[in-house]
């Protein structure tokens, strides 16, 4: 920055690289927050598909008893 205050010009520089640092962390815990929900997701799907399979084939058996 022409006209400015070397010390003030050098600050400024050393808030931004602070700026970036806080950024790429909280990007990379936004990440890992994401990742951890789109498991516990996939994780709520397969007990999901799971039960449905269980309960099937246990009304199958069910209605072989009666018919």
């Amino acid at each position: 920055m022409p006209g400015v205050h070397p010390e003030f010009s050098e600050h400024v520089r050393a808030l931004e690289r602070k700026k970036a640092e806080k950024i790429k962390v909280a990007e990379a815990w936004r990440t890992y927050q994401l990742q951890i929900v789109e498991n516990f997701y996939e994780g709520d799907v397969q007990s999901a598909e799971d039960d449905f399979i269980v309960r099937s084939a246990l009304l199958k058996g069910w209605r072989r008893t009666f018919t």
